[in-house]
């Protein structure tokens, strides 16, 4: 059985930064665990379901922008024995290009 790193399409690091977040007319905020090309993870103890689309906010270290784009909850954690693990997966939709790049240096820590 593969584990989760070999069935991931990008490389993560760990990054804390504040995301804001609108779903079903709800505005949220919580703290990202970690960070791909690809999308987020957000620490919360309220997940949303697989499959909402969410509009983001958030910004990187060492980066002067406000990044705004749709994700999508790929995946859900939910351990009551371990609520600090809970949170989801987001995957963006619609990142554009120059955004890739800023995440891609933060990636690199350039």
């Amino acid at each position: 059985m593969k584990n989760k790193t070999e069935r991931r399409k990008n490389p993560r690091v760990f990054l804390r930064a504040l995301v804001d977040y609108e779903s079903q007319d709800t505005f949220l905020y919580d703290y990202s665990k970690d960070l791909s090309q690809g999308g987020l993870f957000i620490k919360t103890d309220k997940p949303r379901s697989i499959g909402d689309e969410i509009e983001l906010k958030f910004s990187l270290p060492d980066i002067e922008k406000v990044f705004k784009t749709k994700g999508e909850v790929k995946w859900v954690i939910r351990d009551k024995s371990d609520n600090t693990m809970n949170g989801m997966g987001i995957e963006f939709k619609g990142l554009e290009e120059e955004d890739k790049r800023l995440i891609n240096r933060t990636l690199k820590g350039q």
